[in-house]
């Protein structure tokens, strides 16, 4: 996969909360197709995240639950991606991907007003 130099080695990808379609895209060579992807979120929702690998071309793009990111997560959260591989020869790879995402703070705020007992 271009760019890897060491599988073993997580794949870190910075976004914004405003920031649609692709987020990570390489080329791949021996790379038969993905047998696997878990998504370790720890959210309130998710995941936010779709992966796919058309012609030797891996991609991670938003989702339309992304558009709702801001609605259920209140922190800069980091989702985690791992994708498991089959490979020509029979062999399998395997790659994580943290991805960042970075609150641009463009919502106005909404207060909620709690009820007093008198």
């Amino acid at each position: 996969m271009e760019g890897v130099t060491n599988w073993a080695l997580f794949q870190q990808v910075r976004i914004l909360d405003i920031d649609k379609g692709i987020i990570f895209s390489r080329s791949t060579t021996n790379i038969l197709g993905i047998t696997s992807i878990q998504y370790h979120e720890t959210l309130n929702n998710g995941p936010y995240v779709d992966v796919s690998l058309i012609d030797s071309q891996f991609e991670i793009r938003t989702n339309d639950k992304y558009t709702e990111y801001e609605e259920y997560e209140t922190i800069s959260s980091m989702l985690v991606v791992t994708v498991n591989f089959s490979c020509n020869g029979g062999s399998t790879q395997r790659l994580a991907i943290y991805i960042t995402v970075q609150d641009t703070n463009n919502n106005d705020p909404n207060f909620q007003i709690a009820e007093k007992n008198v």
